[in-house]
């Protein structure tokens, strides 16, 4: 387990190789693969992680601890953009698999 759903943030990690499922109440609702990040939402909220990461194979992912990536954000504004990207993506993809569509 890599992050369990209702436990505090500590930690972006970024997923170097490997896969993970993704866990939103026992049930599986996403893989991530490399390049992608777990644990997002949660700092960017400062909230508790809403799911539970558990690799699916052998992977190694980098942990940024929270004020570091706060950091990270202040000192590369373009960092701020490739987020917004992601999380956009995200939802999209959300939206298709829902059955609500895209938007425009």
């Amino acid at each position: 387990v890599i992050v369990e759903q209702g436990t505090q943030a500590e930690y972006l990690h970024v997923v170097m190789d490997g896969e993970v499922a993704v866990f939103v109440n026992d049930q599986e609702v996403a893989l991530l693969g490399g390049q992608e990040c777990v644990g997002l939402m949660a700092l960017l909220e400062e909230a508790p992680y809403g799911a539970t990461v558990k690799a699916c194979k052998p992977m190694q992912t980098l942990a940024i601890p929270s004020r570091e990536f706060r950091q990270l954000i202040d000192m590369h504004p373009p960092l701020s953009k490739w987020i917004v990207c992601m999380l956009a993506r995200r939802i999209r993809i959300r939206m298709d698999v829902s059955g609500q569509g895209g938007l425009a």
